[in-house]
């Protein structure tokens, strides 16, 4: 298989049956709104955790009733802070082949150097 850009932005690959199969290429600006809504994604559920564990230890003061906490309770968050931060585009691109919200909403995929969709083993 052989792939080419072409001048239009498009990847042009040729299948070993010789067929060949265009994609356009996202420009930089599409790629980066749809990290920053990705991005935003992220930080809106973080705050709404944070909402919700201060709505349920009912806490004035978040700091010193953290600390207070059960050493479970400050592990469970660390890991799902964890899990949102580091594996949101992993997690979204593997379930969504090659998407997150932000990629969706634009239109945009990750796809392999072949064009075939992503996996989550062979990124």
């Amino acid at each position: 298989m052989s792939a080419v850009i072409t001048s239009d932005d498009t990847l042009v690959i040729e299948t070993p049956e010789r067929v060949p199969l265009h994609f356009a290429l996202a420009s930089i600006g599409n790629r980066f709104i749809a990290c920053a809504i990705d991005h935003a994604i992220q930080i809106i559920v973080l705050i709404v955790m944070v909402i919700v564990f201060l709505i349920i230890s009912e806490a004035a003061d978040f700091g010193s009733r953290l600390a207070n906490a059960p050493k479970w309770v400050i592990a469970l968050l660390v890991i799902i802070q964890f899990i949102i931060i580091n594996g949101y585009f992993a997690i979204f691109e593997w379930l969504w082949s090659g998407q997150t919200p932000g990629k969706r909403w634009l239109k945009l995929r990750v796809i392999r150097e072949d064009g075939r969709p992503i996996s989550f083993l062979k990124r």
